[in-house]
């Protein structure tokens, strides 16, 4: 609700090889937040966009709560909802977010950005004298400074942040451990952070073990050494935190149940979110 426009890519600008290189040159990123002005004005934001939007939602109730795949419309109250405050419905099981109450909320947080920029007060982003670390994802565009991790670059750095990896990268702030996992078919049925007879190591040694995330059977392993650590001194090599390479658990060489908790988390606000939307 709250990512920064400044930085629509999420990950850095120069890392996007999309809009990067429009977006870092500072005329063009004025240009677009124009463009983003105007359309949270002329459509989004548009009253009798979204009073047509509600007819619609409206109009289709009765054939919602009859459809077999939509649970009988049980959450379909939560789309006819017309505040912005019940974006986030999900506290119901199921309910993820309602389209509507998530629009209108989500235009007003851009206003509140809009504003922000016009008055001087935006705390920190491209072109600003307060920059956003290259590291950062998805950045609340509120916050004042980088967020605290006990992990290089809150694991985005490259050779870790693998994009499309079912875990593209991930830090487990107890241990200041980043860790990647990619999907293995043959860790199906394997106990979370065990190891499949056979199962082979990174090419470059590291250990690998098996986690399963929302039923996608995955290999991870701890993320190659980053160049330096957070304080800038020379880092350890995770790969040597034990000898991993024969079958047999692993949990006491790493603590990532917090992992597993937290993406099955995630999966089910993402499917949520693409169910609302």
């Amino acid at each position: 609700m709250y990512w920064s426009i400044t930085r629509p890519t999420c990950k850095s600008l120069e890392s996007n090889q999309i809009v990067g290189p429009l977006l870092t040159d500072p005329v063009l990123h004025a240009q677009y937040i124009t463009y983003v002005r105007s359309f949270v004005e002329t459509v989004v934001g548009n009253a009798s966009f979204v009073e047509e939007m509600t007819q619609h939602v409206q109009a289709i109730e009765e054939e919602v709560r009859e459809d077999f795949w939509s649970a009988g419309g049980i959450f379909f109250d939560a789309e006819l909802s017309p505040d912005a405050a019940e974006w986030n419905a999900t506290g119901e099981p199921g309910a993820g977010y309602p389209l509507l109450p998530l629009l209108k909320a989500r235009v007003a947080a851009v206003r509140e950005q809009l504003q922000a920029i016009d008055e001087g007060t935006f705390p920190r982003g491209p072109h600003l004298e307060q920059k956003v670390e290259t590291w950062e994802t998805c950045v609340d565009w509120r916050t004042t400074e980088a967020p605290s991790t006990t992990c290089y670059q809150n694991c985005q750095y490259e050779g870790c942040a693998i994009y499309g990896w079912i875990i593209p990268g991930f830090c487990d702030e107890s241990t200041g451990t980043c860790i990647h996992g990619d999907l293995d078919e043959q860790c199906g049925g394997v106990d979370d952070f065990m190891r499949y007879e056979g199962m082979e190591n990174r090419e470059d040694g590291r250990p690998t073990f098996c986690v399963t995330v929302v039923g996608i059977p995955s290999k991870a392993s701890p993320c190659p050494v980053p160049p330096v650590s957070a304080d800038g001194s020379p880092t350890n090599d995770t790969s040597s935190a034990g000898d991993t390479s024969s079958a047999g658990d692993t949990s006491a060489a790493y603590s990532f149940h917090s992992i597993h908790n937290l993406f099955v988390a995630l999966s089910s606000v993402a499917c949520s979110l693409w169910r609302a939307l």
